[in-house]
Formats: structure tokens, C-alpha cells, sequence
């Protein structure tokens, strides 16, 4: 018996090879429309059509109440297929137009998530021949890259980074080394140089290098829906920059309302930039994420800082629906959105919900995004989205004060992201860091449950576990994890009211394996228990 589930209603459940009055339809309009088509041809097209729906693509399910677009819910869990194994490498997909009428959407739809999904390199399409899955997840975790079109095979050098990888186990600093092919990183960075011309080293390059700047912009379309002109695009050294060159350009920030807990490094650089030290109003974090009602009672706020897809130090995500009432509450104030969008790029389960940036309709947010969390920490490469009137006050402020991004590295990133390295580093980046989320928030659960309490994530590079015993020394377990060489941080100092603050330790994973996960948790175990490590 073959199920059909198409948006229309009919006779769906006929057996194989027999034809009902609604499969009839459909295959009329497979056939452009003529409704002359003899029952034996359509019985060879059903046939046909029945083969290819019978593969996973048959399962799709669109979900017209989630607010993320269709064809990102589609790419979603088609990636999710193709990395499990259920679509496999040389595996033909079902061709657009009977999939998109099957599934009640416009073809342009099913184009787009193909076509999308084909720049991440997963699928590929042939001209006349169909769309085919072209990833090898064998190839994958073997070479921590794409197949040999790219060139992306093992050698000494991986060999050698693995070998002096210095981050310790649990730190949130790095990644996997595994996931990042630096014989595909080296020969990207010897092509740009190759390419250079006297303009790009001498001479002025407002917000970054023009081929970085398009890359990236097709790059927050791809991944989050963000489109934007290349010139919105301003490349920095990091998140220091991008604090710095925000608050220059917005001098008379007096009150700036962020998540309790936060990143107090991040906090920290508000404070000392600008002309003025502004006063910093903590949102408390819950299970959705953080809540805005202190927006409603407090002193005017001036800018609201937020890391809607994976709270830190938490890892939560800001529902769809909290990002609506942030909106509301701001209302037509000319309050600012900072909006830090770390973890956006490494998502485990749901779809990625639509940013803030896309959502004010104010024009008053302001996107950062950083580049050396999900590549390698000595990068020293970040990114802001502006607001088009914001364009050429801040590229003012960067030519004045200087650029410190590194045209060599935006040369070798553009390089890298236009061979479609770096969508491949992706999803072998995703990859591995969801093994290495699995095991590690499983050995917590089985061999420290007596102490900590995990919190489950949807994405990112960390997690945070909270003490069973509000009267836990966090910060010295802290302290005496780091001696015993893991990297454990203390979540207590993070909350900005010492009077709000909750005990527990906060796990970094993207450069921590299975291997050392288990290692580490139990000399964290005889830590905790108190005993010698």
C-alpha cells in the first residue's frame, strides 16, 4: 500500500500501479496539463513519481505555525537526512516540481533549500540529470572536509595540530581540530596572497576587503535569512573592535540592559568604551531566554544587548515569541539592539529562528557576528551588520581609528569561503561538535548527577550545569579543576547582582573529544566528591 500525502484532498491510499481520481490530477499536471493523458502513461508516471517519493522526501513536513521560511525548515531536515545517513551520497532526490506539489509549496521553494543546501555542499544538480546528495560522511570525518575535488586529505600538518592542540578539555575557547582541514585552510591563504594587489595592501579598503565582505553576505542569507547590501558589512578584529567602533559611533549610551548571567569580558569592554561608563540593567534568564519586563519599570535604556541564538553563559534560545515582545516594548524608542548571534552557525536540533536584525522594522539593530569561534581563536576576525545609515558613520570612525583585521587573513577567509571550504568546515564543524555534545552532557548526567544539574541546548559550543547545593565554591571547584588540567569555568561570577548569582560550572566542548571527556569528567568527579585529583 502507497500513502501519498499531498495538500489537496483525494483518494491517496490506492495500491500500486491503480489510480484514483485525485492521483489522476496530479499526474495531469505532471504531464503540463493534459488532461488527455492515456491511463498507461499515467500509470508509468505514477510509477515513476511513486519511486521517487517513496525516499525520505516523502516525510517532509512543513510546519506553517514555526516562524522560520519554508525552505529553511525544508534545508533543515534534509540536512538532518543527509547527515544520518537516511539520504545517501549519490542518492537522487525526487525532481522539484512533483516534490513541491506534493508537499503544498511553491517549486521555487523546493529550488531554493536545494540550491542553498548545494552551496553548504551536500547536494549537487546536474543539468538535465536531477539534484543529487554528493556528501560522504565516510570522507567527512576521515578528512575533516569534502572528498578530493578539494583536496582537503589528512596530512602531517593535521597530524601535528592534533598533537600540540593546547586548549584544555571543557575550555569554551577553539574547536575540534579534527573539523577544520588546515591543508585546505593553507592553500586558500596561498591563492589570496597570490592575488593581492598594491590597493589591497596600501591602500583605503572601507569596512574590509570587497570579496570577504560579499562572501559573508551571501553567508547570513544562507544561514540566517539576513539579507543585506556587501556594503552593511564591516569587518573587525574581533568583538573588541566591534564594541569599540559601536560605542564611538553611539557616544551617550547611559544605560544598557543585558542577560543575567552574561559574558562578563563582553560587559566589561561596554564599560570602558565610549565617552561615558554606563550603567548596566541585568534581564533575568529563564527557560525562553531572557525576559524584557524590567524594560517597562527601569530608567530609560539606551541599548539592549542580547545573544538571541545561544545564550551565554546558559545556552538558551530566545523563543520567536520573547523576540516579539522585545520589539513591542521598544515600541518606536530609538533604544539600539545589540544583537550577538554567537552559536547561530553550530545548531544540533530546530530550525535557526529568525534574527532580531530581520525582525525591527526600526532599522535599529545592530548585527555582530564573529568568525574566529567557529574557525580558529588566532583568526582575530569578526563582523558587524549595520543599518544603511550607519554605513558610512562607522566606516568613518574604523578609517580614522584604523582597521586592526588583517587584510592576509580577510584575503585567505574570502578565498576559502568562494571554494566552498568553509561550508564544508560547517558541517563537519556541526558534526563534530554534536559528538562532542552527546557524550559529554551524558558522562555529566551518568557520573555527576550527585552535584550538577545540566541544561540541554539546541546549539553553540558550551553548556552550563547548576549546582544541586546553592552553597557550592563553584569558583573554587573552579580553581581546582584548572590545576588539575580542565577548564571548567564558574558560573557564579558571571551574574551581574551577587544577590541573583546561582553556583554551577559551565562546559566548553568544541575542542574537548569524547576521549578527553571521559578523562575529565572523572578527575572532575574526584574533584567534586573531594578527594585528591
Amino acid at each position: 500500500m502507497v500513502v501519498l500525502e499531498p495538500p489537496e484532498r483525494g483518494n491517496w491510499h490506492a495500491p500500486f500501479g491503480q489510480i484514483g481520481p485525485a492521483q489522476s490530477r496530479l499526474l495531469a499536471y505532471l504531464n503540463k496539463g493534459n488532461p488527455h493523458t492515456s491511463r498507461t502513461d499515467i500509470r508509468t508516471l505514477m510509477t515513476r513519481f511513486q519511486r521517487t517519493a517513496l525516499n525520505p522526501c516523502a516525510t517532509l513536513v512543513i510546519d506553517h505555525a514555526d516562524p522560520a521560511p519554508v525552505y529553511a525548515q525544508l534545508m533543515t531536515q534534509l540536512r538532518a537526512k543527509i547527515f544520518n545517513g537516511e539520504i545517501a551520497k549519490g542518492e537522487r532526490l525526487p525532481a522539484s516540481r512533483p516534490l513541491a506539489y506534493s508537499r503544498g509549496v511553491a517549486r521555487r521553494t523546493i529550488v531554493t533549500a536545494f540550491e542553498e543546501l548545494g552551496a553548504e555542499g551536500l547536494l549537487e544538480t546536474r543539468h538535465g540529470d536531477g539534484t543529487y546528495c554528493v556528501f560522504d560522511e565516510k570522507v567527512s570525518a576521515r578528512t575533516g572536509g569534502p572528498g578530493p575535488s578539494l583536496d582537503l586529505a589528512q596530512d602531517q600538518t593535521q597530524d601535528s595540530l592534533e598533537k600540540d592542540h593546547a586548549v584544555l578539555p571543557f575550555s569554551r575557547k577553539g574547536i575540534d581540530p579534527g573539523a577544520l582541514s588546515i591543508k585546505a585552510w593553507s592553500a586558500a591563504a596561498a591563492r589570496a596572497q597570490r592575488k593581492l594587489s598594491t590597493s589591497h595592501l596600501f591602500g583605503s579598503l572601507p569596512g574590509g576587503l570587497p570579496r570577504l565582505k560579499e562572501a559573508l553576505t551571501k553567508h547570513i542569507l544562507a544561514l540566517r535569512g539576513i539579507s543585506v547590501d556587501p556594503s552593511q558589512v564591516i569587518i573587525t578584529a574581533g568583538i573588541r573592535e566591534s564594541i569599540d567602533l559601536v560605542t564611538e559611533m553611539l557616544p551617550s549610551l547611559r544605560c544598557v540592559a543585558g542577560e543575567e548571567p552574561s559574558n562578563e569580558r563582553i560587559r566589561k569592554v561596554i564599560e570602558r568604551s565610549g565617552e561615558i561608563r554606563p550603567l548596566y540593567l541585568p534581564l533575568a534568564v529563564d527557560q525562553d531566554g531572557a525576559g524584557f519586563g524590567a524594560l517597562e519599570t527601569a530608567q530609560p535604556v539606551d541599548a539592549v544587548l542580547i545573544t538571541p541564538s545561544h545564550q551565554y553563559p546558559m545556552g538558551i534560545t530566545l523563543s520567536h515569541e520573547r523576540r516579539l515582545d522585545l520589539l513591542a516594548r521598544l515600541g518606536d524608542s530609538d533604544t539600539w539592539i545589540f544583537e550577538d548571534d554567537y552559536g547561530a552557525a553550530v545548531r544540533y536540533s530546530g530550525a535557526n529562528i529568525q534574527p532580531i536584525f530581520e525582525l525591527d522594522s526600526r532599522k535599529r539593530t545592530i548585527y555582530f557576528g564573529s568568525l574566529s569561534t567557529i574557525l580558529f581563536s588566532n583568526l582575530h576576525l569578526s563582523f558587524l551588520v549595520v543599518p544603511k545609515d550607519k554605513v558610512g558613520p562607522i566606516v568613518r570612525i574604523q578609517e580614522k581609528k584604523g582597521s586592526l583585521a588583517s587584510i592576509l587573513a580577510q584575503g585567505a577567509l574570502a578565498e576559502f569561503m568562494e571554494c566552498g571550504a568553509f561550508a564544508q568546515h560547517l558541517l563537519e564543524l556541526r558534526r563534530c561538535s554534536q559528538i562532542n555534545y552527546t557524550f559529554l552532557i551524558d558522562e555529566v548526567r551518568a557520573k555527576l548527577n550527585e552535584w550538577l544539574e545540566p541544561v540541554p541546548i539546541d546549539g553553540g559550543g558550551s553548556f552550563a550545569a547548576l549546582a544541586r547545593d546553592p552553597a557550592m565554591d563553584d569558583k573554587a571547584i573552579a580553581r581546582a579543576a584548572w590545576a588539575a588540567g580542565i577548564d571548567p569555568a564558574a558560573l557564579s561570577p558571571m551574574y551581574f547582582d551577587p544577590a541573583a548569582s546561582k553556583p554551577g560550572l559551565v562546559f566548553g566542548f568544541m575542542g574537548t573529544s569524547p576521549e578527553q571527556s571521559r578523562v575529565a569528567v572523572d578527575r572532575l568527579r574526584t574533584i567534586l566528591s573531594g578527594g585528591s585529583s
